[in-house]
């Protein structure tokens, strides 16, 4: 199989800032700060506690992806999250 490399928006808005924007870090980066922002919502709602919003926050940081096995994971069940909850 012929794998891209990924591409989200950069074709259609082509130039090398708004390929660093849509960049594949740049996008789990985004991912990792919804979920932290996440957990720290509910914490603050009462649905966790507050040392587990600590936790989720403290682990939610770029090195802890491993960027070509959450692709290589992706392509197999067709959207990127699951793999992270696997």
């Amino acid at each position: 199989m012929n794998r891209q490399t990924f591409k989200l928006l950069p074709e259609l808005f082509g130039d090398g800032v708004m390929a660093e924007i849509f960049s594949a870090e740049r996008t789990v980066l985004a991912w990792l700060r919804t979920e932290e922002a996440l957990a720290w919502a509910q914490a603050e709602a009462g649905v966790i506690e507050p040392g587990d919003a600590e936790a989720i926050a403290a682990a939610c940081v770029p090195a802890n992806i491993d960027l070509p096995r959450l692709w290589a994971e992706a392509a197999n069940v067709g959207y990127p999250i699951l793999p992270w909850y696997g």
